[in-house]
């Protein structure tokens, strides 16, 4: 990785730093397609916004390529999310390659929770904190902060767009609330532990299949099995990047659906009433 990296950041050094962020052109990157949406809602047309990592990526080992660090580069503000295993492994470098680049981590704030594994890194908190309407609030008024103190001529824009959005978080939160009244207090099963946000603010039980970021062993399979029947699950989801033969194992055993979600979907709003939907199922 040092090798790759040292060749993609001479190739960058002839490219200029960010821009005045007054002028023309005014562009913000992010790591990931949660932020972006959020970001987007909040600035409207008046910056461009891109993320780095591709929603079907898998965000603990993602390595950017030189049109990511590009993108970076010509940004005037870049958004984090704080916690997942690529930004461990690359912030530091992104702000030697964009020197005069605004990097702001959107997870300031936000009581962490659910420590969990990313294949062999651990990390002291579910990274996953945007798919609970709670936390979603909180990073929207951090970028409405961010976006008012580098860009104050435009402040009247960002806070009424800032206003529509929480108006939305709040309609999408009552949608779920209503969908999932009745399983509130059950069990749900999933093979990577992405949803202990959603699950916390919901009032709802996360049972993880994979065990400190690997495959289980066969003795707790088999303790899985005996809960998810005791538990009356009837589904299991997986993510596309994070998935194992467990899944279709305990599927079978217990007869449940294996049903596949993104938490990195761009499209926070229905994505979050899918998710909700996919778990009233779960009855």
């Amino acid at each position: 990785m040092k090798i790759r990296y040292t060749i993609m950041l001479i190739l960058l050094l002839t490219i200029n730093s960010c821009s005045n962020p007054s002028g023309k052109g005014k562009k913000i990157s992010t790591s990931i397609e949660p932020i972006r949406y959020f970001t987007e809602q909040i600035a409207g047309e008046t910056w461009q916004v891109k993320s780095i990592i591709p929603s079907n990526a898998n965000h603990g080992n993602y390595e950017p390529t030189p049109q990511d660090l590009r993108v970076i580069s010509d940004s005037q503000i870049y958004f984090s999310s704080g916690d997942i295993g690529f930004e461990d492994a690359w912030t530091k470098r992104f702000e030697e390659i964009a020197k005069d680049c605004y990097f702001f981590d959107i997870s300031q704030g936000i009581k962490k929770v659910g420590g969990h594994y990313h294949g062999d890194v651990y990390h002291g908190a579910d990274p996953h904190y945007w798919l609970s309407p709670r936390e979603a609030k909180i990073i929207s008024k951090n970028i409405l902060n961010v976006l008012c103190e580098r860009d104050e001529a435009n402040k009247l824009t960002y806070e009424t767009n800032y206003n529509s959005l929480i108006s939305k978080i709040e309609e999408t939160d009552s949608i779920i609330s209503e969908i999932l009244k009745p399983v509130a207090g059950h069990s749900f099963m999933i093979y990577h532990p992405a949803l202990t946000y959603f699950a916390q603010y919901y009032n709802l039980k996360q049972i993880a299949i994979e065990h400190e970021g690997k495959e289980p062993s066969a003795a707790h399979i088999a303790e899985l099995i005996d809960t998810a029947k005791k538990e009356n699950i009837g589904i299991i989801l997986y993510q596309e990047q994070y998935t194992g033969n467990s899944v279709k194992h305990i599927a079978n055993e217990v007869n449940a659906r294996q049903i596949c979600f993104d938490p990195m979907n761009y499209d926070w709003h229905n994505n979050l009433i899918h998710i909700a939907q996919t778990l009233r199922q779960n009855k």
